[in-house]
């Protein structure tokens, strides 16, 4: 397995351990709702300029 889909299982893993959503589903968002939330995203936390290499 590699180390980023490790990390996510665990991570997600780790979340839904502690009863917090772990997919936008389980936060009652479609698809519809995602470019209504990019604004938001571009203002709070800035637009990725490159992926990440981790």
């Amino acid at each position: 397995m590699a180390k980023s889909s490790t990390w996510s299982w665990a991570a997600r893993a780790f979340f839904a351990s502690l009863g917090m959503p772990t997919t936008l589903a389980e936060l009652d968002v479609d698809a519809a709702d995602i470019p209504k939330m990019l604004p938001t995203l571009a203002q709070n936390k800035g637009v990725p300029l490159a992926p990440s290499r981790s």
